[in-house]
């Protein structure tokens, strides 16, 4: 069985599609909602990464116990996010006790629904927890940029409540990196992000989770409007300027592919999508339940725009079919022999996407993020 984490909506009705969707699934389920309050709460402690501004039936803890409490009983577990990379700086003592005094808050909420499941990105924040709540699990975000063997054997070391990790978004190929992950700590979870879609080779992706972190800052100084205007103009950029070498060396895993990793020992993947503008709507659910289905039966991703399967791309639907750029795109079986060595060879030594890429280029055109 694959099991999927997804981001919890913040309406009933999107938790019962979901249920729903478990329904019709015999390889697959989504297994576990994560989230957190939206930035504009009351009871925001700070910790969290602000990618809901607004939370529609969630204004306060109370709002979002309620939410988790449904959701719950529709049989889905449940991590709460506290995956801000940003250091803890003592000189903002004020602050951060009053940060502190609402995590307090929240833990104990959550606590009285049975939930000690908390994604972090911040080692300062996961040494918190072992001295002040050593029962709490910790889940560690792939926002903390992990890519090493070795920088999981020392966290690992250094605190005993880590129960799974998301690699870095960049091995997402690296077959004998997450092999290898598996061999050297069986009992330890590992989940892959499957529809991220940044740009391989993201110069701001850490950067980006860390400005956009900091709330407080981002209302003051307005670092927040600035820094997306960076943003904008950089990957998004890159995107449009070679569109079709975008998704050849896209890092995304379709749902045809699965299967490979669950063949090393990996089975828990997670959707994303909190910050796009269908989140909390039906297109959402039907966009997961497409990729679960398409798990199913690979046929079922033949109709499907080809960009919905790609979070940075939820856009317009495309015209050009997932069916229509299938039998061009980079194979998983070449990854699978190679992967170990894109970081270092990528554009230089192998040119293996880039020909898939001028392939879909030859038979589609240049396109761009807007009319792809």
């Amino acid at each position: 069985m694959y099991l999927f984490s997804t981001p919890l909506p913040f309406d009933k009705e999107r938790i019962d599609e979901f249920f729903q969707i478990n329904k019709n699934l015999s390889k697959s389920k989504i297994n576990t909602l994560y989230n957190s309050l939206p930035a504009d709460s009351d009871d925001f402690t700070g910790f969290e990464q602000p990618r809901c501004s607004t939370g529609l039936n969630v204004k306060t803890l109370d709002d979002f116990i309620r939410l988790l409490d449904y959701s719950l009983n529709k049989g889905f577990d449940f991590i709460y996010l506290l995956n801000s990379p940003r250091v803890l700086k003592l000189e903002d003592r004020n602050t951060l006790e009053k940060q502190f005094d609402k995590l307090d808050k929240l833990i104990l909420k959550l606590k009285g629904l049975g939930l000690k499941k908390y994604r972090i990105a911040n080692p300062q924040l996961i040494q918190h927890l072992a001295l002040n709540y050593p029962d709490l699990e910790v889940y560690v975000s792939t926002s903390i940029d992990y890519f090493n063997i070795k920088q999981i054997e020392n966290i690992l070391q250094i605190f005993n409540n880590i129960k799974e990790i998301i690699p870095t978004y960049e091995q997402n190929r690296n077959f004998q990196f997450l092999k290898n992950i598996k061999k050297k700590f069986p009992n330890l979870q590992v989940e892959i992000m499957v529809n991220e879609g940044c740009i391989q080779g993201c110069p701001l992706r850490k950067y980006h989770s860390t400005t956009s972190s900091n709330y407080e800052i981002q209302k003051i100084m307005d670092l927040g409007e600035k820094y997306v205007k960076l943003y904008n103009s950089s990957c998004t950029k890159i995107i449009e300027k070679d569109y079709w070498t975008y998704i050849c060396t896209s890092l995304i895993v379709y749902p045809w592919q699965i299967q490979e990793y669950s063949k090393i020992g990996i089975n828990n993947f997670k959707l994303v999508g909190r910050g796009s503008t269908l989140f909390n709507k039906k297109g959402y659910s039907d966009l997961i339940n497409w990729y679960l289905k398409a798990i199913e039966d690979e046929s079922v991703a033949d109709m499907i725009p080809h960009n919905l399967f790609g979070a940075y791309l939820w856009t317009e639907n495309s015209n050009i079919l997932m069916k229509d750029i299938k039998p061009y795109l980079p194979r998983i079986e070449y990854f699978k022999k190679y992967g170990a060595l894109c970081a270092s060879r990528c554009g230089v030594e192998c040119h293996y996407c880039y020909k898939c890429a001028e392939k879909l280029r030859k038979k589609f055109g240049d396109q761009n993020k807007k009319n792809s």
